[in-house]
């Protein structure tokens, strides 16, 4: 009998570990795994396997049963955990975002209302002045774009140990975000640029 002794790792994130065989009179342990492969339910093996160690010694304990799938989500437990946070404050960061952005451009509309009314008395249409506003709000939203995407590309490196089976520099995860927050900075710009096209030339007049 040989037994197997490798360098156990905490979680999938590392690649596997050398094996290196000894005899087991050479190095013996005080305890040892039995690993059996099946194609039905893990679970239904459990008595199958505490019946073929009784056979061989009905004296010999058995500490505990686990499936691989079991082990796979234990030893991912704490990724899950950094994962579920990162997506939590991911979402906070997403919200108070297009607020914010929002209410720079809700200023920024109230500001420009003479400017906004006179082009309106000279003959702008509404669609040119959501075309105005929305312009000027995306113009903020692809310098923010390419500012964050920079720096979360240099950040990767440092959370690269916490990932499993995603690359730090995926193109498709960054293409995804960029676009997500595209569309949410568009929906957040298009409610004061709205407002603005509303805007009453007389009444813009007026007030100043």
């Amino acid at each position: 009998m040989t037994l197997s002794v490798r360098a156990f790792v905490n979680g999938l994130n590392l690649p596997a570990p050398d094996e290196v065989y000894y005899p087991f009179r050479q190095m013996a342990r005080f305890g040892m795994a039995v690993v059996a492969r099946t194609t039905g339910d893990a679970a239904a093996l459990h008595a199958v396997i505490r019946a073929a160690v009784a056979e061989v010694d009905k004296d010999q304990p058995i500490s505990f049963f686990a499936t691989l799938e079991s082990n796979v989500a234990q030893s991912l437990g704490a990724q899950r955990i950094v994962a579920s946070l990162t997506a939590i404050f991911a979402g906070l960061a997403l919200a108070l975002s297009a607020v914010g952005l929002y209410s720079v451009l809700a200023y920024a509309v109230s500001q420009r209302t003479s400017e906004i009314g006179i082009r309106m008395a000279l003959g702008a249409q509404p669609g040119q002045v959501v075309g105005l506003v929305m312009r000027n709000g995306l113009e903020l939203v692809g310098i923010g774009l390419v500012i964050g995407l920079a720096g979360a590309a240099g950040a990767a490196r440092l959370i690269q140990t916490l990932l499993f089976d995603v690359q730090p520099l995926d193109p498709l995860v960054y293409v995804g975000v960029a676009c997500a927050f595209t569309i949410i900075a568009s929906l957040a710009c298009l409610v004061p640029s709205m407002r603005a096209s509303r805007i009453d030339p007389l009444n813009a007049l007026r007030a100043d």
